[in-house]
């Protein structure tokens, strides 16, 4: 019988029996040894962005201006140029300019067929179910992305997933603040069974958009609550995961309120955590609050790509 903790652990569960040690220690490892960026470009990477920019202002002629306005962050006519997101493919690639390119390009091309800016929150909200959400900021300000699996009953409708995630993720893009570039994720296992996790393809589908076409916007991932099966999860996801976006994973493997809190605590402000995860805030999901919020967000994103696409 269906006790209802089918994949569940409890406060009480030895973590060594998960194999979390073992998987703490490798995602260590990796952090030690992936390359990071500053803020600042060396002499080098400003000299290899120049070249990248020079290959792809010969290209701009072919591209749409949705394609112009992603590559360069400015609309035609516009003389200014952001050059955060070449930068960010540059990065992606170990500032490799034919590899950054053909991650871009296959961005484009992906940009232009999917259409990610004409989601709507109009349209997202008939089948969004809390499972991902964005919702509020942590220390460095980068908007908190929150996934909630045990909100998921079924992933027989894969498209419509994607949509909402593909969605989430332009949301939290369009509510970062001037300097910001990333996003920090809290991936939230409470309570989930086995039906709740995802499956391979939707696992495999979600790290090729976030690495393929959205490079470099992951600034932390952090794991709470994980049940006992998600070392054998992880495990079988782990070969899809890159190096890089490895090294910003952190778990907390107490059950604990407390302990959860204090792990947290050092990247999350209280005031952003709702109390269940030892925070302060009164606020849990609410889907007619959330997205109502969302729809005034949806009107703000129409704005700023006024002149380069008609909205449906």
């Amino acid at each position: 019988m269906d006790d209802g903790l089918d994949g569940c652990i409890s406060p009480s569960t030895s973590t060594d029996s998960l194999g979390l040690e073992n998987l703490e220690n490798e995602l260590s490892n990796i952090a030690t040894t992936v390359q990071t960026y500053s803020a600042e470009l060396t002499p080098e990477q400003t000299s290899v962005l120049q070249a990248f920019k020079e290959l792809l202002e010969k290209e701009k002629s072919k591209m749409t201006p949705m394609q112009q306005y992603y590559c360069f962050g400015t609309k035609p006519g516009q003389d200014t140029v952001d050059n955060s997101m070449l930068i960010r493919y540059l990065k992606a690639r170990d500032w490799d300019i034919p590899k950054a390119h053909k991650l871009l390009t296959g961005s484009l091309q992906w940009y232009e067929q999917t259409k990610p800016y004409q989601l709507s929150a109009k349209e997202i909200m008939k089948f969004a179910n809390g499972s991902i959400f964005c919702n509020g900021f942590d220390k460095q300000n980068r908007p908190l992305v929150f996934m909630v699996p045990r909100a998921v009953s079924s992933y027989k409708d894969i498209p419509s997933h994607m949509k909402l995630l593909i969605y989430t993720l332009e949301s939290s893009i369009h509510k970062m603040s001037n300097g910001v570039e990333q996003m920090t994720w809290v991936l939230d296992f409470q309570e989930c069974k086995r039906k709740n996790i995802p499956p391979l393809q939707v696992c495999k589908q979600t790290l090729d958009i976030l690495s393929s076409h959205f490079p470099e916007r992951l600034g932390l991932a952090l794991i709470i609550f994980p049940p006992a099966i998600f070392s054998m999860f992880f495990s079988l996801v782990s070969p899809f995961i890159p190096p890089v976006t490895k090294s910003k994973i952190r778990i907390c493997k107490s059950h604990k309120v407390e302990d959860v809190k204090n792990f947290l605590e050092p990247f999350v402000d209280l005031t952003q955590l709702e109390k269940r995860y030892g925070g302060s805030s009164d606020e849990t999901y609410s889907h007619d609050k959330f997205w109502n919020s969302e729809l005034e967000w949806d009107e703000k994103r129409k704005k700023k790509y006024e002149g380069l696409v008609k909205f449906d």
